[in-house]
């Protein structure tokens, strides 16, 4: 099998124990045919289910104590898109003062034949499921519930049209209110009594590759962005 090559991606704020641990797990799973292997190591596995029935058990989530996780993704492709995708919007959101934020794709573990592993930082708080969702949900008020968890999600889609545009905003982030996901991909917390939302795993990658990338270039030269344009004009992409 081909030796696991390490791609720092962020080297000024990938650094600490809880990293260099991560780092290793990522080089684990990036050679690895399902989660097993961490299971037996007491590292806290998360899966989906239906991914897992249709024979992609090498997709996981690995949650080992400290500040990362480590995704195992799907394909080569979904881990660049993904990367290309997330640390885009992490950047843009910050200049645009946007209440919604991004984690970042800090490193990735790669053979090149089989799909990466990445480090990536870990969302703060819950996912707005988890808050809106509960177990009694499903048995009591499932309809009140959702109804509640997807006007959270509309607010979340609104703070995003704004930052992104619209048109980008749903190429992007466009995993957040399936039908069988809604809620799992934003996180949320509060800072000084505002509330926060952070995305993870953006975007579902259903679309041409070459279309998605499209849209993160215009993102990064601010085009169609009124509040990120200010900020993010450089001499590679100048703005007319």
């Amino acid at each position: 099998m081909a030796k696991v090559e390490t791609e720092i991606i962020m080297p000024e704020i990938a650094i600490g124990d809880d990293f260099g641990q991560a780092m290793e797990l990522a080089e684990q799973a990036a050679i690895s045919r399902d989660a097993q292997w961490a299971r037996e190591e007491d590292i806290k596995v998360e899966q989906n289910r239906i991914l897992a029935r249709e024979g992609m058990r090498h997709v996981y989530v690995l949650n080992p104590e400290g500040n990362y996780v480590v995704k195992r993704f799907r394909s080569i492709g979904e881990a660049a898109i993904q990367r290309d995708t997330m640390n885009t919007l992490y950047d843009v959101l910050r200049y645009a003062e946007c209440p919604v934020s991004a984690v970042r794709v800090l490193a990735m573990a790669s053979n090149g034949v089989l799909p990466p592993a990445a480090v990536i930082e870990r969302a703060p708080g819950g996912s707005v499921n988890s808050q809106f969702m509960p177990d009694q949900a499903y048995r009591d008020r499932f309809v009140s519930c959702r109804s509640a968890m997807m006007k959270e999600l509309e607010i979340v889609r609104r703070y995003l049209d704004q930052a992104l545009g619209r048109t980008a905003s749903r190429i992007l982030v466009n995993d957040i209110c399936s039908s069988n996901n809604a809620g799992n991909n934003v996180f949320t917390h509060t800072v000084n009594g505002e509330k926060r939302f952070t995305l993870i795993d953006q975007p579902f990658t259903w679309l041409p590759a070459g279309f998605i990338k499209r849209h993160c270039w215009d993102c990064k030269c601010g085009r169609g962005f009124p509040r990120a344009r200010r900020v993010l004009r450089t001499a590679e992409c100048r703005v007319y």
